[in-house]
């Protein structure tokens, strides 16, 4: 393999790795899809989506159109096939992408600010990150380089490799900034950055998901059985406190209480 900075984020042989294979099929026509869509700023860029499903890439389209209606019109229209399957749609959603979002009625979206604080700032067993772009990232390297992402193109290859890190003055992983990389010739990244959006959020997990809470057994009070459930008064909390906003897998909801 070409030889890469020793700054690179993404292992261009762990890359090449998780290219699409020719013949290979990726996508069954049935299980859930996640969405990861960045919205093209001002200049050359583009909006790019990239559709997985588990590990696999299943499809990716990228636009430079300029008019914000045909666009938004546009990304709808991608999108429908896998309406019925979708799980969650991550936007970037600086910029343009505020307005997108307001386009995508009926999808459950996670708006993602690369420029907040990481969501694992502080936690002793996480890569200390600078900014939530930086973990993001991060997070996508974790899951690629054991073989988590199959279906990549030559371009999304391409653009990965030339990514660069470093450490900014409290130690913290940061990635360089796009002006830094133009001064080195290189174009914004943007059909990466929505494959970074399909697998670096981590999806919101239900509380009816965890292990812990379905282990949670009620404690009986004098070795009376108790006519009630905390842990139905916590699900009942957690769907009001979801408001449909957050990423929820209702398949895996139902099960719980047959398990208790």
């Amino acid at each position: 393999f070409p030889t890469q900075a020793d700054d690179a984020v993404y292992s261009l042989a762990k890359l090449e790795a998780a290219r699409a294979k020719p013949g290979e099929v990726l996508d069954d026509g049935r299980s859930p899809v996640i969405i990861g869509i960045g919205v093209a700023g001002p200049g050359k860029d583009e909006t790019a989506v990239t559709v997985r499903s588990g590990s696999a890439i299943i499809a990716h389209k990228t636009w430079t159109e300029r008019d914000a209606t045909k666009l938004q019109g546009a990304v709808v229209e991608f999108l429908e096939r896998w309406r019925g399957r979708v799980q969650c749609v991550n936007v970037d959603a600086t910029g343009m992408g505020h307005y997108l979002r307001t386009a995508l009625s009926g999808y459950v979206i996670q708006a993602i600010n690369f420029g907040e604080e990481p969501k694992n700032r502080g936690k002793s067993w996480a890569v200390q990150c600078a900014n939530r772009k930086a973990e993001m990232y991060w997070r996508t390297r974790e899951i690629l380089d054991p073989g988590g992402i199959k279906g990549l193109d030559d371009e999304m290859i391409s653009q990965a490799a030339q990514v660069r890190f470093f450490y900014d003055l409290q130690g913290r992983i940061a990635i360089e900034p796009k002006t830094s990389a133009a001064k080195r010739g290189l174009a914004s990244p943007d059909r990466w950055e929505s494959v970074v959006l399909a697998f670096g959020v981590e999806p919101y997990e239900s509380l009816a998901k965890s292990l812990a809470f379905a282990m949670r057994a009620p404690v009986p009070a004098n070795g009376q059985v108790l006519s009630t459930d905390r842990r139905d008064e916590e699900l009942e909390r957690e769907q009001r406190m979801d408001g449909g906003q957050r990423y929820t897998n209702p398949s895996r909801f139902s099960h719980i209480k047959g398990a208790w």
